[in-house]
């Protein structure tokens, strides 16, 4: 439904989760940014019991574990400084 859309972005090469759960409702949209950008790494960011269960849930959506990253929202602010790029 959107894939054009999508693709009118152009190369993206990394898509951000923040603090999703990756519900069902959500799949469709995730799996259309999938098939968008096969290439493309994810990183997902959530906090306590979220970090396993969206990584797991991104994983059964067919994210490439190569491609995949999870960590803590907590570490955000250094991974991404706000006003300035991460050393």
């Amino acid at each position: 439904m959107y894939h054009a859309q999508l693709e009118g972005y152009g190369n993206i090469e990394k898509i951000i989760v923040i603090g999703h759960s990756v519900n069902d409702i959500d799949i469709p949209y995730f799996r259309c940014i999938l098939n968008a950008y096969t290439d493309a790494i994810w990183d997902n960011w959530n906090h306590g019991d979220g970090i396993s269960d969206t990584h797991d849930k991104l994983i059964a959506l067919a994210v490439p574990i190569h491609h995949l990253s999870s960590s803590p929202s907590s570490d955000l602010g250094t991974t991404y400084p706000i006003g300035g790029s991460a050393s």
